[in-house]
């Protein structure tokens, strides 16, 4: 029964990512392949909506994760990333998904260090929180072991 239940919340995930429309505009790199690029955002004073702009870039950039385009993936979640940043301050717990998302990538494309500061950055948001969450905090630190582990296992060879 509770493998019905994951089954059933992966696919209900995976299908909003594909139901939802996306207001991201796309650019063609040298490469032919579409990039994410910032929409023009609201005016300053529309918080919220410069926050959905950034919930929208995070929906392309799972998107483009889905379709193994790790690139264009990382530049949605960079540009989400710095809209939350701006509107939010670094301590912001929305931040989270993103930074976790970035150290996947990262991993993926061997890039460790990266992934090791993705994962740092996570961390001190947990840490700072007024009542930090011991699983999610003990995840990140797995994370971060798991990471660190595999950059030993690379300048090994």
């Amino acid at each position: 029964m509770l493998f019905c239940k994951k089954y059933f919340i992966a696919l209900f995930f995976l299908l909003l990512i594909f139901i939802q429309g996306c207001s991201v505009k796309t650019a063609l790199n040298k490469q032919g392949e579409y990039l994410c690029t910032l929409p023009d955002l609201p005016s300053t004073s529309n918080r919220e909506a410069t926050l959905k702009t950034a919930n929208t870039l995070e929906i392309q950039g799972d998107k483009f994760f889905l379709e193994n385009s790790y690139l264009n993936a990382s530049n949605c979640f960079q540009q989400a990333s710095k809209i939350r940043t701006d509107i939010l301050g670094l301590k912001h717990t929305s931040l989270l998904k993103n930074l976790y998302n970035l150290a996947t990538i990262y991993e993926i494309r061997e890039e460790y260090n990266k992934a090791e500061n993705s994962y740092k950055k996570a961390l001190n948001i947990l840490k700072n929180q007024p009542r930090p969450a011991p699983t999610k905090v003990n995840k990140t630190l797995g994370f971060l072991t798991a990471i660190r582990y595999q950059k030993s296992l690379k300048s090994n060879e």
